[in-house]
Parts: C-alpha cells; sequence; structure tokens
C-alpha cells in the first residue's frame, strides 16, 4: 500500500486488509514523504502484521516497487491508501488461486463511492466485453478461470477491468514486474498488462473492492488518462515478441489513438486530433475510422462549440 498525505482515509484502508480473516497476512504501507499525519495515524495502530515503511517523496510507482522488494508473502496484492477490500475479498481468491494451480492471478470486481453514497455501476457493468471472454467455472467459489491467453482476453476489453487493488497474484509469477517509476499516471496499466502476460487468469464478478473518489484522486476526468494509458501500451508493446499478443496489443493501441483524437478534435485542436487519427490509422481494426474522422477535422471549431471537451467517450483506468 503505497501512502501519500492519506491521513483521512489512511486508517480505514489499513483496517479493511486487516480484518480479512486469513492466516499469514504481512501488509507493508510505504509512505512515499507524507506532510501530513498519515505516519502519525498509521503508528497509532498495534498490529504486528503491520509494517510502515517511511521514505521521502519517490513517486507512487516506485514506492510501490520498494513494498514489492520487501514483500516476503506467496501472493502479492495491492490497495490504494484511499480505497477499501470488502470483507472476504482476499479469502476469495485465496481459495479459487490454490484449488486452481494453473492459475497465476485473480481479480475481482469493484464498485466506486464517494461522499454521498455508492454509485450504482460496479466496474464490470463498463465492461461487457468481459462476459463474451472464454471461461469454465473455477473450482474453488464463485470465480471464473479464463480460457487461453489471459493478455489477448484482457487487452482487449475497450476499459481495463482489473485494476491494481483488486489483483491477487502468485509472487513467483510476477517478481520480475516493476511498476515504472517515472510514469505519474497509467504505471497500474502497465503493471496489469505485463501480468497477464505471464500468467493464466481468473476473476470474480462480486465487488469485493471499494474505490474511493474524491478532490485528491489523481486525475478527475478520463480525457486526462488517454496519453498516460498510450505511453503504458507503447511500452509494453516494446517488449512483446507473441505475433497473437502483438496484435492484440496493436488494435488495443489502435482504439486508444482513436479516443485521444476524438477529445482533441471536440477540443477544437484541430492538428493534434488529425495527428492522432493518423496514428490511429496504421494500426489493425482503427484505419476505417480514423480515416473517416480525420474528414471530420475541417469542422472541428464547430464540434466543440456544440460538445463539452469533457464527455467521456474511452473512460479507462481510475476513472
Amino acid at each position: 500500500m503505497p501512502a501519500f498525505n492519506a491521513a483521512p482515509f489512511i486508517e480505514e484502508a489499513v483496517e479493511s486488509v486487516l480484518t480479512q480473516g486469513v492466516d499469514g497476512l504481512e501488509l507493508l504501507v510505504v509512505d512515499d514523504g507524507s506532510t501530513d499525519d498519515t505516519l502519525v495515524r498509521l503508528r497509532r495502530v498495534q498490529d504486528p502484521r503491520l509494517r510502515v515503511v517511511p521514505l521521502g517523496k519517490v513517486g507512487v510507482g516506485a514506492a510501490r516497487n520498494h513494498g514489492l522488494s520487501l514483500a516476503r508473502g506467496e501472493y502479492l496484492g495491492f490497495l490504494d491508501a484511499d480505497d477499501r477490500w470488502r470483507p472476504g475479498k482476499l479469502r476469495q481468491q485465496l481459495a479459487l488461486l490454490e484449488s486452481e494451480p494453473d492459475v497465476g492471478f485473480v481479480f475481482t470486481n469493484f464498485r466506486r463511492f464517494d461522499a454521498s453514497g455508492f454509485h450504482a455501476e460496479t466496474q464490470f457493468d463498463f465492461v461487457p466485453h468481459l462476459r463474451h471472454v472464454p471461461t469454465r467455472p473455477s473450482r474453488a467459489g464463485e470465480g471464473r478461470v479464463i480460457l487461453g491467453s489471459a493478455f489477448e482476453a484482457l487487452v482487449g476489453c475497450p476499459q481495463l477491468p482489473c485494476w491494481t487493488q483488486t489483483m491477487l497474484a502468485r509472487a513467483a509469477l510476477v517478481r520480475g514486474i516493476a511498476f515504472p517509476p517515472d510514469m505519474r499516471l497509467s504505471q497500474d496499466l502497465y503493471y496489469v498488462l505485463n501480468v497477464y502476460r505471464v500468467a493464466a487468469g481468473a476473476y470474480i464478478a462480486e465487488p469485493l473492492v471499494e474505490v474511493r473518489r474524491h478532490g485528491g484522486n489523481s486525475y478527475r476526468h478520463a480525457f486526462e488518462k488517454i496519453r498516460p494509458d498510450i505511453e503504458a501500451l507503447t511500452r509494453t508493446l516494446a517488449t512483446v515478441t507473441n505475433s497473437r499478443e502483438r496484435t492484440a496489443l496493436r488494435r488495443r493501441l489502435g482504439r486508444a489513438w482513436l479516443a485521444a483524437g476524438y477529445h482533441q478534435l471536440h477540443a477544437g485542436h484541430v492538428a493534434t486530433a488529425a495527428s492522432a487519427y493518423w496514428r490511429a490509422a496504421v494500426l489493425p481494426g482503427s484505419r476505417g475510422r480514423a480515416l473517416s474522422r480525420l474528414l471530420l477535422t475541417p469542422l472541428a471549431p464547430f464540434i466543440a462549440r456544440r460538445r463539452p471537451h469533457g464527455r467521456e467517450a474511452f473512460p479507462s483506468g481510475r476513472g
């Protein structure tokens, strides 16, 4: 759990982990140079399963990597310091993994909430593509095991169904994977994409994580995440050699460039939109839409006046 100035929420997050009711639990909280009383609140928690690691300000990716380097468990999980695990989250995931020795990671659904209450939709409601991924029932619990390549299946989803705070993975399979410390946003996308590559996957449709929306979130609107997502996808593509995985990833990258063009066009940034559409046009599955949208770029000033830039065409990540 990386933490930076998380005092209003840190105790709830920590309690949600320590009350999971599983044996052999270790919670590492890596403080990323907090200047509020986050550390004071953490030191009030008298539980030997909690290890607090103070750092200077290094950024969330480096803080997560430091925690990974210290973790001693057979399984690895993540939680942001402003979110919460639901009771039974770890028990259900562990039961699935222990009954499925070939499965390397399992993620769950989640629900967003804010000061006024819980949002009606779960994350899986935004990812109907997941219903069409070939799966079978897991041997234990209510989960589904993904058949075939988890990478090919999940990278095709228009929005990321698996967030870091919902994932539990076998440590031995993912030890060599790190968060890019130089990326402020979307380093979590890079991480989970690379977990998909090394392990068979499964999921639990029950929303077992609660993701908090508040004024201090790393971003407020989906369009702020599009370019960081493109960077994460591009970095991953540079290391993928399997031809089927490259094709699946290039299709996802094409959709991301289409989304970037969409938002730039509706903001009236004609040249930037055209550049994004040209990038999409050379990627599989996006050529036709990219070329047709290029024809709209002269109309950008009229489109921008008629439709607000903030409308979300391609929500992804921590939205």
